[in-house]
């Protein structure tokens, strides 16, 4: 099973958001998938915000898994690491497999295609649990 941790390593390795994008998107996994299910969101002035996420982020920079550089957040060595070593038996398809109509697709943004690929494949193999 992929815990919450690695799904935010995940984020932060494909996408390199800053952190209020990083709310933006959990927010949006949540609602849309039923990933983080103990999440608890509220309004804030620049969109979803959970303090939650906050602590979360705060703990993996303070594990060393994770560094904010220039106002976003990116994979350490160590992070790449523990990411990879989860993720190493799960072939997840890539952006450049997918079927679809590639212009569509980067319309959206290849990291979304990405991201989204990367979540059904985990999804359909039973290592995340939606509800």
């Amino acid at each position: 099973m992929v815990s919450e941790m690695h799904l935010i390593l995940l984020l932060i390795d494909k996408l390199h958001p800053c952190r209020q994008r990083l709310q933006e998107v959990i927010y949006v996994l949540k609602e849309s998938f039923s990933l983080f299910p103990g999440l608890r969101f509220r309004r804030y002035y620049y969109g979803p915000h959970s303090e939650d996420v906050d602590r979360w982020l705060d703990t993996l920079v303070a594990a060393g898994l994770i560094c904010e550089q220039n106002g976003t957040y990116r994979l350490t060595e160590a992070g790449k690491a523990k990411l990879q070593e989860k993720l190493k038996h799960i072939n997840c398809p890539k952006f450049s497999d997918c079927p679809f109509n590639r212009d569509c697709l980067l319309s959206v943004g290849p990291w979304s295609v990405d991201i989204c690929l990367t979540l059904i494949s985990l999804i359909e193999k039973g290592l995340v649990e939606v509800e």
